[in-house]
């Protein structure tokens, strides 16, 4: 267990127990321990293990997910299970799904929709072209001058070219977001269903940890101090819950202790084998 460094108001103390002014807050400390900048206070310690948000301060009144908490303990003892390799590999498919979704930006249809809608379909514009062509056979018909109607037919044949690329632009556009949705639609789906099989894997892999942990757990809930012995370890209290996983835990940081169970700070250092923060 090693020791802790502790410098508050520019006064440093050290040890595997550590008692601190009655104004210090529990959460500056666990904030401090966490690797927070608080200002008026450091710890100098061990990196905090998952299991330690849930039994990193210890007080009457807390509240505890205790099978959760107990294989977050038995993690932090390094023990694996049969699921972890899979969990693992859709882990890594899960992250190669958000890469996907952050290269496929979703398409805006809206643009494309309200220029096609607002070119039309170009009936009008062919039928100008349809009546400049039949002015011009008029005037060859009648031997007239042909320049104003050649003029005119060319103008209406520009027009609508000009609209039909427009439009052929907008269509092409529109189709491209609507590939680039499909396709994160896609991705969306699959990351969905890696994310399903992972929870389902997850809580198959925690109720496995608890089980090898729940006679251990059983034990440590009836020696906890002061607390009466229920019939059922997963019944008992928050408090006493608590200060059993994390006398089974391999905890590295120290506990922000707050409660009254046990003869002195130090005791409870030796029970839960971890540095203490006394406030």
């Amino acid at each position: 267990m090693r020791p802790i460094t502790v410098e508050i108001d520019g006064t440093v103390r050290r040890g595997r127990v550590v008692s601190l002014p009655p104004d210090v807050s529990p959460g500056t400390v666990l904030e401090a321990i966490r690797g927070g900048d608080t200002g008026r206070l450091t710890v100098d310690c061990e990196q905090p293990r998952p299991v330690h948000d849930h039994v990193g301060h210890i007080h009457g009144g807390m509240g505890i997910r205790t099978r959760t908490a107990l294989a977050r303990a038995a993690r932090s003892r390094d023990l694996t299970t049969e699921y972890d390799a899979e969990i693992e590999r859709l882990d890594a498919e899960i992250a190669a799904c958000e890469a996907e979704l952050a290269d496929h930006e979703s398409g805006d249809c809206t643009p494309s929709r309200r220029s096609l809608a607002e070119q039309g379909t170009g009936t009008e514009l062919r039928e100008a072209v349809a009546a400049a062509r039949g002015r011009l056979r008029a005037c060859r018909d009648h031997g007239t001058d042909t320049d104003d109607a050649v003029e005119r037919l060319e103008a209406a044949i520009s027009e609508l070219a000009e609209q039909e690329t427009s439009a052929a632009a907008a269509r092409e556009r529109l189709a491209q977001a609507r590939e680039r949705n499909r396709r994160r639609r896609e991705i969306r789906d699959r990351r969905l269903r890696l994310e399903d099989r992972r929870a389902n894997l997850e809580r198959e892999a925690r109720a496995t940890l608890v089980d090898r942990l729940r006679d251990e757990f059983a034990a440590a809930v009836d020696a906890v101090p002061g607390t009466p012995t229920p019939a059922e370890p997963f019944d008992a209290a928050d408090l006493p819950a608590a200060l059993a996983v994390g006398h089974v835990a391999a905890l590295a940081a120290p506990v922000v202790l707050d409660c009254e169970l046990f003869d002195s700070p130090q005791t409870a250092s030796e029970w839960l084998g971890a540095p203490i923060v006394n406030v």
